[in-house]
């Protein structure tokens, strides 16, 4: 495999993710640091290269361990493991709404991801009002 056929695998694995999803129920409130209704994961294929099929008992499990008694679950800026400067937040309240085949949650921005190398508070806020399509959860 060459140089570019690596590159270009890398990148496509790496545009591979789930947008948060929001819809017409989902609201943002900028102040307060919450984007409310993100989606978490959907029903069927996962959309990436693993051979997983999301089911009902997924879902179900997904919406458990989300709600299990902790500070919710944590929310980086990336996948890296080193998380000084990439910690955003935490996302709770996992739930499904309706007959909705996906799970959805909450998710509450810290105040310090303003002081980041670069202010992530406002950027992933602006991004999510802009573009939700843009942000993977």
């Amino acid at each position: 495999m060459t140089m570019t056929e690596t590159m270009k695998t890398k990148i496509d694995e790496l545009t591979k993710f789930n947008a948060i999803g929001l819809d017409n129920e989902s609201k943002i409130d900028f102040d307060k640091g919450v984007i409310y209704g993100a989606k978490v994961i959907e029903l069927g294929r996962v959309n990436d290269h693993r051979p997983f099929v999301v089911d009902e008992e997924t879902l179900s499990a997904v919406v458990a361990f989300g709600n299990r008694p902790n500070n919710g679950i944590k929310v980086r800026f990336t996948h890296t493991q080193e998380s000084l400067g990439n910690h955003l937040g935490r996302a709770v309240n996992f739930y499904r709404r309706g007959q909705e085949n996906c799970v959805r949650c909450d998710i509450n921005l810290v105040k310090a991801a303003k002081l980041a190398p670069f202010n992530a508070y406002d950027y992933i806020m602006s991004l999510a009002m802009e573009d939700p399509e843009a942000l993977g959860l």
